[in-house]
């Protein structure tokens, strides 16, 4: 069984924006660096720029430490669509200045 449970998710892309505007196909991969809550080091992975705007669910098996407890295996996962919905609240897609 999958333990849900909440995990950081930080974009590392410059690609992320112009995939997101339509000028670079949706095919491409973005980085995303997450960590859960107990998981030691940041892990990065590569997904889809197209996955965000479906609700594909990414599943991780990582090492899991409590406190000064034992490592020990635990399942994560998260909604590639939260990336979307983290981008839209950081108002990524506010119109560029234009000086003329």
């Amino acid at each position: 069984m999958v333990e849900k449970e909440k995990i950081e998710v930080e974009i590392r892309s410059e690609r992320i924006i112009p995939i997101f505007r339509g000028e670079l196909p949706s095919t491409h991969q973005i980085a995303v660096t997450f960590q859960p809550v107990g998981v030691p080091i940041p892990r990065t992975i590569w997904i889809l720029a197209e996955d965000v705007f479906k609700e594909e669910t990414y599943k991780f098996l990582v090492e899991h430490r409590e406190k000064n407890g034992p490592l020990f295996d635990k399942w994560v996962e998260f909604r590639a669509a939260k990336i979307r919905e983290d981008i839209e609240k950081q108002r990524v897609f506010k119109p560029e200045k234009v000086s003329v």
